[in-house]
This record gives structure tokens, sequence and C-alpha cells, in this order.
């Protein structure tokens, strides 16, 4: 008998700048903000009952970022899209 399990993922904005900002009379808004292109997509995977759950998979635009360099040991599964998201064959290595 096999489980049932659930997988969802997310795109948190953790890199985003608001583009509406609170500004006295006498101050003009910030112009020209553009996205940010950093990108992160997490995916979560477990059974309905919630007894077997796999580990985050972070998919990023690079598989060993610069803010990471030097850490080995994260709680994760790290992968690399050029877009940063859940293709197939991602989603079978997890």
């Amino acid at each position: 008998i096999r489980d049932s399990c659930n997988a969802d993922k997310t795109s948190p904005f953790w890199c985003y700048c608001p583009g509406k900002t609170l500004t006295r009379a006498d101050e003009t808004a910030p112009m020209g903000n553009t996205g940010a292109k950093d990108r992160i997509t997490m995916l979560g995977c477990a059974n309905a009952a919630g007894t077997h759950k796999i580990k985050l998979a972070v998919i990023g635009n690079s598989l060993y970022p610069r803010c990471l360099k030097g850490v080995h040991n994260l709680p994760v599964h790290c992968y690399a899209h050029k877009k940063a998201s859940v293709t197939g064959n991602l989603f079978q290595l997890v």
C-alpha cells in the first residue's frame, strides 16, 4: 500500500523592495525601483499523516551561491535551475 503524499511549492519575496512608500509633503517618493532578479523556490513534501516528512528542497539560480561560501551542512536539499522553478527532473530527484 502506498502512502498518500502532498507536495507544495512557494516562492518567497525575500529580496523584494516595496513599490510604494509613505512620504511627507516635502519629500518625493523614490522612482525607478525594479524587481529583484534573485529568486528561490522552496518545495515541501510530507505524507497525509505527517509522520514521514521529506527535507525541504530549495531551488535557486546557482547551486553554490556566494552567500553560502564555506557552508557545507544545510538542513535542506539544494538544486539549481536557470529560472529557479520546479521541473519534472528536479521533482524526481527529491
